[in-house]
C-alpha cells in the first residue's frame, strides 16, 4: 500500500483511452486525489493553467500530440509551481523510457498499470498535504 493518502492532491489525468482513463481516476479519487480528465494533450495543456495540479498523469500516445510534446510544452508555459509529469505507456522499452526522462518526465510507468504503483508514484511526487494547506510545496523551475 502507498505511504500516504492523496488527500488534498490535485492530479490532471490525460488519457484518451475510456477504460484506462475511468480505471484511473477511480483508483486516484479513492486514494482521496481531486483528479480532472482530458482526452488529449492539447485539452491537456489548457487544463494545466485553470486545474493547478500537483501532478499530471498523461499517456504517451494521444490522439493529437504525444506526453512527451505535453511534458515541453507545459514546462515552457507554466513558469513556476510546475507539476511533477507521469508518463504511462504500453510501449515500455527503453528507448521511449530514455526519451521521456529527456523530455522532462518525473516518472514513467509501462502499461498495464498497477494501480497500487499508480498511487505510489502520485504520493512520491506529490508535495505533502501539510504544505499543500499552507500554499507551500510546489516545484519551481530551475
Amino acid at each position: 500500500m502507498w505511504e500516504r493518502d492523496l488527500g488534498g492532491v490535485r492530479v490532471l489525468l490525460v488519457e484518451d483511452d475510456l477504460d484506462c482513463r475511468e480505471l484511473f481516476r477511480i483508483v486516484l479519487e479513492l486514494a482521496g486525489a481531486t483528479v480532472t480528465t482530458a482526452t488529449g494533450a492539447w485539452e491537456g495543456l489548457k487544463l494545466l493553467g485553470e486545474v493547478r495540479p500537483h501532478v499530471v498523469v498523461s499517456d504517451l500516445s494521444l490522439p493529437d500530440r504525444d506526453g512527451c510534446w505535453l511534458i515541453r510544452s507545459a514546462r515552457a508555459a507554466v513558469a513556476r509551481d510546475l507539476p511533477a509529469m507521469v508518463i504511462v505507456t504500453a510501449h515500455a522499452d527503453d528507448f521511449t523510457r530514455t526519451r521521456c526522462l529527456f523530455a522532462g518526465c518525473d516518472a514513467f510507468l509501462g502499461k498495464p498499470v498497477d494501480p497500487i504503483d499508480l498511487c505510489e508514484v502520485v504520493a512520491r511526487l506529490a508535495p505533502d498535504v501539510a504544505s499543500l494547506s499552507n500554499g507551500v510545496g510546489a516545484r519551481t523551475a530551475p
